[in-house]
């Protein structure tokens, strides 16, 4: 009789490392039809309620992994996800339509937990160099080229880079994770979203990262380095669904959107985000970060690069509501609220010393912006900044920052409320209409 679902505590798939003891159940529930793994709490080898993961854990088509109660942390000194397609570093498969994977579901029961444990070291810095990995292997998930997948139901905590990475990836559902990091080390993300995916919901995140909550990130840079195209695919990102954030960046964005190179961010919706920073430990400078004049390797951004961008009800209590920056088309942006120690409700600066302000918005409405009464903050409600009146730190960064168009275009800004008299301020000549 086939069993149901195998667990790596089944006397027939119990190995000599954890790793291994899971790997061998998913390969005999494969290998008998269950598709299922369940990792429960108690780690029977090692009799202890956890299991370390030295060797990420490499996953087939039409799989489910059942994370049951169960904590799940990064080896000491290990340079590896814990879970991953096994396509990814096959590049034949991986870079065709046959070699997609399909069905692939990482589900979380109670208190499920990922922990990025003692941290490696290695960082951005070190990627590629003098024989280290690439930074990918301080995913704590990492999927190439998978149709149909779910992450869900997880607590994700001390991640060594971005928690999850997915590269053209589609019709997948990220939903119900926690994050708990501590900016101790740098580009601590939660979900990044990079070229090639769309139909992906994410909703109901929380908690703290040290960098971006969620990114959609369509930059040239890894494409150009190794080959991550799919045959028959697109490089954009699009028809993605973000909904009911309750979470913060310790400095950063808390949903971050970014293209270059040609690659496309479109109809995109981010419906309710609401920021959960205290002001001490985390100052976010944005919630919701449209575009960033950095990271060209191929071309400028054109307009129109990103549009069809849909943002409503943000809820910000410390930094900026919605950052425009680069360009911004045909798009949405309504019900804005900015608390008492909000910043402002919507600007085109970046907040940086390392970016440009500056942006061209095109057919752009912006309908109901709100402020707290009790609001101190010397910046306008909304602010329309240029770069070309200001200047940015040299670094790496800029090395790969162009000028782009700077204009606005048919903005319609409508229903704004503040208790106070400075609400816009704008360096364009014209161009918007204040109803």
């Amino acid at each position: 009789m086939v069993k149901q679902f195998y667990t790596p505590n089944c006397p027939e798939c119990m190995g000599e490392t954890d790793s291994k003891s899971i790997q061998n159940a998913v390969d005999m529930a494969k290998k008998t039809g269950a598709d299922k793994v369940v990792i429960p709490r108690i780690n029977e080898r090692t009799n202890e309620t956890k299991w370390v993961i030295d060797t990420a854990i490499l996953l087939p088509d039409d799989i489910q992994i059942v994370i049951d109660n169960a904590y799940l942390v990064q080896a000491t000194g290990c340079f590896d996800n814990i879970f991953r397609n096994e396509n990814f570093y096959n590049e034949e498969l991986r870079t065709t339509l046959a070699g997609t994977q399909k069905n692939i579901h990482i589900n979380g029961i109670g208190n499920a937990t990922f922990d990025g444990g003692v941290h490696n070291g290695h960082t951005e810095s070190t990627s590629g160099k003098d024989g280290m990995p690439h930074i990918r292997v301080n995913n704590m998930i990492l999927m190439a080229n998978v149709d149909g997948f779910s992450v869900t139901g997880l607590k994700m905590k001390n991640q060594r880079w971005w928690a999850n990475q997915f590269i053209f990836c589609c019709n997948g559902l990220i939903e119900n994770i926690t994050f708990e990091a501590h900016d101790d080390y740098p580009n601590q993300d939660g979900i990044d979203i990079r070229g090639g995916c769309y139909n992906i919901t994410i909703k109901n995140i929380y908690g703290v990262c040290g960098d971006d909550v969620v990114a959609l990130t369509a930059l040239m840079g890894t494409f150009l380095k190794e080959n991550f195209k799919v045959e028959g695919k697109s490089y954009d990102i699009h028809h993605i669904y973000i909904s009911n954030i309750m979470a913060c960046s310790v400095k950063w964005a808390t949903v971050g959107l970014r293209c270059m190179d040609g690659m496309k961010v479109h109809d995109i919706t981010i419906d309710s985000v609401t920021d959960i920073s205290d002001g001490i430990n985390q100052n976010p400078n944005t919630m919701i970060r449209i575009g960033q004049k950095a990271w060209t390797y191929v071309k400028p951004h054109e307009v129109g690069d990103m549009s069809r961008i849909s943002v409503r009800n943000i809820h910000v209590n410390h930094g900026v509501g919605v950052m425009i920056n680069v360009s911004l088309a045909d798009s949405k942006i309504e019900d804005i609220y900015c608390g008492k120690d909000a910043d402002c409700a919507i600007t085109t600066s970046a907040r940086s010393v390392w970016f440009k302000p500056g942006a061209a918005l095109k057919n752009v409405v912006i309908d109901g912006v709100f402020c707290d009464k009790d609001n101190e903050s010397k910046a306008p409600l909304i602010e329309l900044l240029k770069g070309e009146f200001h200047e940015v730190r040299e670094s790496e960064i800029t090395k790969h920052m162009v000028d782009t168009p700077e204009y606005l275009e048919n903005v319609v800004i409508s229903n704004v409320n503040a208790y106070k008299e400075n609400v816009i301020l704008s360096e364009y000549d014209g161009g918007y209409i204040l109803k």
